[in-house]
């Protein structure tokens, strides 16, 4: 994803209302066969001359979990999963909407940060920028119980084993880098994209809803 990024701007309010002016954008030298990309870096020059620089990759890098499996006596086990996903970055739609577009945020009403405004005076080249965020998360992904029942049991089934399993899945985000930008709050950064048109590499979420806590139990006969 790549975007202008604002790093300083002044408020003016003599109409009565602020407005940012002198605008300043982060600086980088332009990405060799591209023609106003950039890694960013560079000193700050003034928004209208200033190259689209990295705000990082949809994709996600790192994945990993931590498991426990804890038995309790010869009949009860207790399983859980702690999960993290991260080294990517989304777009997020409904929070960029909230500042820019129908401009019902409690930050652009206000008018008291220069970088937001700093966006808003963009105009369609800053409509992104304010949902752009982290999409690193650590959750309690998993949380479940299996009992085996007596043999007897199994036997009245004509069954060598019985057990019951009780699972959560989704119980609890423990975790994310990104809670709030420009004070809007993001409500859970793993979400399940539900409008047309808004999968693969562009990193862009609206409409999206967050995973489903589920409660499954299973019943498991062994023959």
């Amino acid at each position: 994803m790549f975007y202008r990024r604002v790093v300083s701007a002044d408020l003016d309010g003599s109409s009565g209302r602020n407005v940012a002016t002198n605008l300043m954008c982060e600086g980088g030298t332009i990405i060799e066969g591209t023609t106003n990309f950039s890694r960013g870096g560079g000193a700050p020059v003034p928004c209208a001359d200033a190259p689209e620089v990295y705000w990082g990759q949809p994709i996600p890098n790192i994945e990993g979990g931590v498991y426990t499996n804890l038995r309790i006596g010869t009949s009860l086990s207790l399983y859980a999963l702690v999960d993290y996903v991260g080294g990517h970055h989304m777009s997020l739609g409904d929070v960029s909407g909230a500042h820019r577009f129908f401009i019902n945020s409690r930050a652009i009403l206000e008018r008291t940060d220069p970088i937001l405004l700093g966006y808003e005076a963009l105009g369609a080249n800053g409509l992104a920028q304010s949902g752009i965020v982290s999409g690193d998360f650590i959750k309690l992904r998993t949380v479940s119980a299996t009992y085996s029942l007596p043999e007897s049991w199994a036997q009245m089934m004509w069954a060598s084993r019985v057990s019951l399993n009780a699972s959560i899945e989704n119980l609890w985000t423990i975790w994310q880098k990104s809670t709030e930008s420009f004070g809007h709050p993001i409500m859970d950064i793993e979400r399940a994209r539900q409008s047309p048109g808004q999968f693969g590499l562009n990193g862009y979420v609206q409409e999206g809803w967050p995973q489903l806590t589920r409660f499954v139990s299973t019943l498991r006969l062994t023959f």
